[in-house]
């Protein structure tokens, strides 16, 4: 059915689950096909007051960050608008045998049932390549070409390890992604991501818990425009201690560290971070919640790139939120949050935000 403006025309959209086995094993799958029409477009900057825009300009590229943002970028379509096919396609797969029913998959001594597997595939791509066949059955040879507007492939590979036990659990995850955005008359971006990362979450005692995470990361960015690829190597490493004396406290400490690496100029950047946290909750009332992160960032580099370093300058940075949610009688919820961002070399900058929302 042909949207009102006559540009969209959806052709198939498939929505199917299936869960058998007392929902041990559960699938998705969804599966959107359309026509439409785009074209070119310049991007055009304009300067406005520091806070009053959405982005930034680190070296020759425009970062999203809308609490410091003097940029506002404005697409402008250019030439005539062609024909192009959409395609958006996801499969989910959950397969926890913990959940068998009678027992059912209880193997003494191997444990089995203590591995659960969560597999996720996406892909979507907008494209004018001649062939729509080609696309709706999902030929991935023949996405991101040179005829893709905008495009991306993803997998993600979580695995399990004693996913429902209250003591402790353990999750290893992969995530690939590929994406290709050529809407711009600058041409081609490309973007790479593979990331490992282990998650493990443990009790100490009754009143305090562990998460400890840690993961690595490579990240590939092809820019047309400049005719050049960055790579660029992320380790991370966090832990965070919680302590719970009561059911209204609880006291959280984060400890991580990084070690990035721009594989391009051949240049490592550091850093250390502690973040205390306090979480103050009301059962059914409401809850405030306030914490601080405090992160020291090292480098010979002067300005190291946004990829790096969680997107912080070298130096000294904090920043620190306050946040407070309270139910007003039966339908009316109140929130806060108040903000507050030190980054090396730019002034603080405080944003406070305020909403009431009503329930009927």
């Amino acid at each position: 059915m042909a949207d009102s403006a006559n540009v969209t025309t959806d052709l198939a959209s498939l929505n199917a689950g299936f869960s058998p086995l007392a929902g041990a094993l559960t699938t998705d799958l969804n599966y959107q096909l359309s026509r439409t029409v785009t074209r070119s477009n310049a991007l055009i900057a304009y300067t406005v007051p520091a806070g009053q825009g959405d982005y930034i300009r680190i070296n020759d590229e425009y970062v999203y960050d809308p609490e410091i943002g003097d940029i506002i970028l404005r697409p402008e379509p250019t030439g005539d608008a062609l024909p192009t096919s959409d395609l958006a396609a996801a499969f989910n797969i959950d397969w926890s045998p913990h959940r068998l029913p009678g027992g059912v998959g209880r193997v003494d001594g191997f444990g089995w049932e203590d591995i659960s597997l969560v597999t996720q595939l996406e892909a979507v791509e907008i494209t004018r390549w001649p062939e729509p066949s080609d696309i709706y059955l999902l030929n991935l040879s023949k996405f991101q070409s040179d005829s893709t507007v905008e495009g991306q492939l993803s997998l993600r590979q979580d695995v399990y390890l004693f996913r429902s036990a209250r003591e402790g659990n353990v999750r290893f995850t992969y995530l690939a992604n590929k994406r290709l955005a050529n809407l711009f008359l600058t041409g081609a971006e490309r973007y790479g991501r593979d990331k490992l990362t282990v998650l493990g979450r443990a009790t100490l005692a009754r009143s305090f818990d562990l998460e400890s995470e840690a993961s690595y990361e490579r990240l590939t960015k092809r820019l047309a425009r400049r005719n050049a690829t960055d790579r660029y190597r992320l380790l991370r490493l966090n832990n965070q201690l919680g302590w719970r004396p009561n059911s209204t406290w609880r006291l959280t400490l984060d400890v991580g560290g990084l070690l990035d690496h721009d594989i391009s100029l051949a240049e490592d950047v550091r850093g250390l971070s502690l973040t205390p946290g306090v979480v103050f909750a009301v059962r059914d009332r409401g809850r405030v919640s306030w914490d601080f992160e405090a992160l020291w960032v090292e480098s010979k580099l002067a300005v190291i790139p946004f990829e790096l370093a969680n997107g912080r300058p070298v130096g000294r940075n904090g920043r620190g939120n306050l946040r407070a949610e309270y139910k007003i009688g039966d339908h009316l919820t109140g929130r806060a949050v108040y903000t507050v961002r030190m980054d090396e070399g730019r002034d603080p900058i405080h944003v406070a935000r305020m909403e009431v929302s009503a329930f009927f």
